[in-house]
């Protein structure tokens, strides 16, 4: 039986962000994070659990890790996070905001 390899995510090289609260003093507490695709302008905006998970992707990490670490942070189970962090995580591949 072939073992599955749970490949490496990482935040695209080509992809800038900030946060809202680093744009404007007066947005304390606010939890949003811009993205920006560099190669193709595209512009994305994160809020509730969206800047945790990219936070956690300040160094590149397996889908599996970063689920447990997901899973700690909102203290709920990794199967209640698995569905939501792989579709996220698939969405930001395919917009080109991360690479794996």
């Amino acid at each position: 039986m072939e073992k599955q390899i749970d490949p490496l995510y990482l935040r695209a090289e080509h992809t800038a962000f900030v946060y809202e609260t680093d744009l404007d003093d007066s947005q304390e507490g606010s939890d949003k994070l811009y993205l920006a695709n560099l190669l193709t302008s595209e512009l994305l905006v994160l809020e509730g659990s969206g800047p945790v998970i990219w936070d956690l992707l300040d160094e590149p990490k397996t889908a599996n890790t970063l689920m447990t670490q997901v899973a700690e942070t909102f203290e709920v189970s990794v199967e209640t996070v698995e569905g939501p962090v792989l579709s996220f995580l698939s969405s930001l591949e395919n917009q080109g905001f991360v690479q794996h």
